[in-house]
């Protein structure tokens, strides 16, 4: 039992060394679940054997937050332009990103009836448009701005806001 708890630390320990400072987060994933997966099979504080103080994981810890901080600079750094149409019953938002869009999980729109202020999320989004045709008052100016976001460690993490667009009802 010795020798094969041995190997696979061997293994993980090989697994999480061979990852380079560039490394994909689907090869940091790969090291991460080897490395659960080892400390679930051998963990036993019957015998006073921890694997978490065996495996040195520095090093995939340490490229687990540069990972997510690459995720959150991604996201923060897009710029969004936002513009829009009207027609009859309806307005359309629509926003062009500057950056990697993919890095986005996706856009959240708002909108108020006044320029500055009452702002409130009316849609959230993948797509890079919007039409709003519900609770239009024909004559009555909407402003709209949008936002990428990404769900970072279950937080989410937000690009700056567009311009506004703005559109009076028909």
């Amino acid at each position: 039992e010795e020798a094969v708890r041995s190997a696979d630390m061997a293994n993980v320990a090989a697994t999480i060394n061979t990852l380079s400072a560039n490394a994909t987060k689907a090869e940091v994933e790969a090291a991460r679940a080897a490395y659960d997966a080892f400390v679930a099979e051998y963990q036993d504080a019957l015998h006073g054997f921890d694997a978490r103080e065996v495996v040195n994981i520095d090093k995939l810890t340490y490229l687990e937050a540069q990972l997510k901080a690459n995720e959150v600079e991604a996201v923060e750094s897009l710029k969004l332009k936002a513009n829009s149409t009207v027609k009859k019953g309806s307005i359309t938002v629509k926003w062009t990103v500057t950056g990697d869009a993919a890095a986005a999980d996706g856009f959240k729109v708002w909108k108020s009836t006044k320029m500055n202020s009452g702002f409130k999320k009316a849609f959230t989004t993948t797509k890079t448009s919007y039409k709003n045709t519900k609770g239009l008052k024909k004559g009555t100016k909407y402003y709209y701005k949008v936002r990428a976001y990404k769900v970072v460690d279950g937080k989410n993490v937000y690009s700056d806001w567009s311009n506004k667009a703005y559109r009076t009802a028909k």
